[in-house]
């Protein structure tokens, strides 16, 4: 009972965080909140800004969420569904923030703004490399990596490890288990990693095998190669499979989409105006809402009993995985139009330019699509396949104009 007073006692301090306060107090707030999420604006969000631990994020996560659920705004409901799907981006910056030996969030700097990325035509230094990252580099040496030996020396009881050797003399070391874990590096991965520090809590083992195979990536394609693992089968496996699926997927798209000359598109993206652009991007916006509009038009939102990437009910996560230029499309014009009005924002006119190319480049190297339907030869996944086709068209039509 305790436990439930305090939780009532702590959601009366978002009471003015009412939708129908912010419509009328607070709308550079609203429209913060269901904007382009930073760390600040989750810390804002949640109140938190003398500090906070794991518990008082999720208690802010339960009262922000009981307070602005579609079903108890039923006149705000469109408002409502984006602030909901604010609340989930929030707590997953906030506790990627959290140490897995305290319960304490880090909102120290730099994290008072969230960084852009790192710039994929920056060139980085690590030992004697120096030089772009070579996507076509990491596809050719990891699509099948039988060859990089593993030491079993680690037991499959519920708490996996593994460790990863890199020809540089860093590491990355990995823990996960039911009761949360993290992925730690030795050595100066700084001119790569945004921090020495990734927690897994809430993860899956498939989860955290992806997210410690994509650092993996990001090193690999600098340059830095591995050159042996040591730990739990069970998560090596795991890890190899998305490294060597990783490597595959770029090998298939760079056959089917043809090379890009990226240089050529970043000098283009920096010569058009930016209402050109602004305007080129939401012809492509309305085009992929006519994709999305159709498919739920012929087969509603789920197929064999699975949620499809199309239906309002699929994971905004995963569709962002496989396509991380969506989020580029539906807010670069309204980044313009603020940067134009001499708004505060986290980043000026040349970062929202170099934003655009990196999210082109991360949509053809990077993406990883998501079919609810493993079997290649089900229905479903080849329905899944040709939506996938015609949001892939719509994209590579913007490459085609940006040359």
């Amino acid at each position: 009972m305790n436990n439930w007073y305090k939780m009532a006692k702590s959601c009366a301090d978002f009471e003015d965080w009412s939708i129908e306060n912010l419509l009328s107090s607070h709308p550079d707030l609203l429209a913060q909140f269901t904007g382009p999420m930073s760390v600040a604006g989750a810390i804002q969000m949640f109140k938190l800004e003398g500090g906070a631990n794991k518990l008082e994020v999720e208690q802010a996560k339960r009262c922000l969420l009981r307070l602005w659920h579609p079903d108890v705004n039923s006149e705000h409901r469109e408002i409502a569904t984006q602030l909901s799907q604010a609340i989930n981006k929030a707590t997953d910056i906030l506790l990627r923030r959290s140490s897995p030996d305290t319960d304490t969030v880090d909102f120290s700097e730099p994290w008072r703004e969230e960084p852009i990325g790192h710039n994929i035509f920056e060139e980085v230094s690590i030992h004697t490399f120096k030089g772009e990252r070579d996507q076509q580099r990491f596809a050719d040496n990891y699509a099948d990596m039988s060859g990089v030996p593993f030491q079993n020396a680690g037991k499959d009881d519920g708490d996996h490890t593994l460790n990863v050797q890199f020809d540089t003399g860093n590491e990355l070391h990995a823990r996960w288990g039911k009761s949360g874990g993290g992925i730690w590096a030795t050595g100066n991965f700084s001119t790569l990693e945004d921090r020495n520090h990734t927690n897994l809590w809430g993860f899956s083992l498939k989860g955290s095998a992806e997210t410690l195979a994509r650092k993996i990536m990001d090193l690999a394609t600098a340059g830095v190669d591995v050159v042996g693992f040591t730990g739990s089968p069970t998560f090596y496996n795991r890890v190899r499979q998305s490294l060597e699926g990783m490597a595959n997927d770029l090998l298939i798209c760079a056959s089917s989409m043809g090379s890009v000359d990226w240089h050529s598109i970043a000098g283009n993206v920096n010569s058009l105006d930016l209402n050109i652009l602004a305007d080129l991007l939401g012809l492509s916006q309305q085009a992929i809402d006519a994709i999305f509009a159709k498919y739920r038009a012929a087969y509603g939102e789920k197929l064999s009993n699975r949620k499809m990437p199309w239906g309002r009910q699929y994971s905004e996560y995963r569709l962002r995985e496989s396509y991380p230029m969506l989020s580029t499309l539906e807010y670069f014009p309204t980044w313009v139009r603020r940067l134009q009005a001499n708004e505060q924002l986290a980043f000026d006119e040349g970062e929202l330019r170099v934003r655009l190319v990196e999210k082109l480049r991360r949509q053809f190297e990077d993406a990883e699509k998501d079919f609810p339907i493993s079997n290649p030869k089900n229905d479903a996944y080849k329905i899944v396949s040709a939506f996938y086709a015609e949001l892939d068209a719509e994209i590579k039509s913007i490459i085609d104009v940006l040359l």
